[in-house]
Order: C-alpha cells, then structure tokens, then sequence
C-alpha cells in the first residue's frame, strides 16, 4: 500500500482531491482490512492500488465521454465502479466466472451501478468507444481464451488498459494501434506490466 500511496501524492494529487473521498467508499461494503496512510486515512490497499489504474487511464486517455467499460475479470467489483466514478459509462459488460460475477453484480447494485454480466464463452456486442480493463485476469486465462477475447473484445474496441505479467502480453503487442509496455511500480515483486492501447476514434 506505501508504494502506491506514494506515488498517487507525488504524481497525482489534483486527481486525488477531486475524487479520493468517492473513491474510498469502495470500502463501505464487505468490511475489508483498512490501512492508515499519510494523505488517505483508513483505507484498503487494494482499493489503492485501483485508484492508480484509474489515474493511469484518465492521464493516458483522457476523457472517455459515451464510452462503455468492458471488464475481463472483474474481481469484486471495485475497479468498475471507480472508473465509473470518473466516466460515468453508458454500459458496463463484465466478463467472468458465475461466481465471480454474481459477487461483482451484488457489490455494484448497492451503488445503483447496472452491469450486464457474460461468461468467457458468450458473445457480447462490443462498440469502438469502449474501454476495456484487466486486471491480472489475463494471466489467468490459457492462450486459446486470451486469442478469443482478444479476436471478439479488444481488438473492436479503442481504449485498452492490461494490468499482467510481461510473459503473457505478445499477443497484445501485435494489435494495431499506439501501444504502450510499460512496469508497473509494484514490479519489484511482481514482474508486473501494463499495457495500453489507443486508437482513432474516427
């Protein structure tokens, strides 16, 4: 948590002072563990380390007005509804196990956030003006599912944002557009990195 807590204040702070006390609510479902951070106060870390992806985006993106979040792995819910707490999607689509997506469903409906939830193997209509997002899920998926998604999902789509390991994003390097490979902060443990995309919206 010091490590993106720290980061987030030197890097981020404007995005912080307009955002971090709707972020936080993140925490209020579940009861999670909550660390004290200098600049943040009771927090989770993994809300934290959403807060970063979510500034990452906004400073690679920018504003994504009518834009529709595509989720692979959705985790618990917490980094949709952050990101839809900055742009306010005209749809949300996760794409998961069921169980995971019956947790994911939950957690956003007690923020009154609509979601159309998918399995990996069924089709979803995907518009250009959609962000798609995963976080650690697709190392996860083997390399028949991860060409799928990349086949049906993310190479329809004009803003992509990957949070992986550097091994499973060769397939991700060769889609067109303007690609970014860059470490994640935490990669001293991790090996962690984060692949961008960004395409004409024209």
């Amino acid at each position: 948590g010091d490590i993106y807590s720290t980061h987030l204040k030197s890097k981020y702070s404007e995005f912080l002072e307009n955002h971090l006390e709707n972020f936080k609510k993140n925490d209020s479902i579940g009861n999670p563990v909550l660390g004290n951070y200098e600049g943040f106060g009771k927090i989770n870390t993994t809300t934290l380390r959403y807060i970063k992806y979510a500034a990452d985006m906004v400073e690679n993106f920018g504003s994504l007005s009518d834009y529709n979040l595509i989720e692979i792995g959705g985790g618990y819910g917490g980094l949709a509804r952050i990101l839809n707490c900055i742009y306010n999607f005209k749809s949300i689509k996760l794409v998961d196990l069921p169980k995971p997506l019956e947790l994911q469903s939950k957690y956003l409906s007690q923020f009154n956030i609509p979601c159309e939830t998918y399995q990996p193997q069924d089709n979803l209509h995907v518009e250009k003006k959609t962000l798609v997002v995963s976080n650690f899920a697709w190392c996860e998926c083997d390399k028949d599912t991860r060409k799928k998604y990349i086949e049906n999902i993310i190479s329809k789509c004009n803003r992509v944002y990957i949070v992986t390991y550097h091994v499973d994003t060769n397939e991700l390097m060769t889609l067109d557009g303007e690609k970014n490979l860059d470490e994640d902060i935490y990669s001293q443990s991790t090996t962690a990195s984060i692949f961008t995309l960004k395409k004409d919206e024209s």
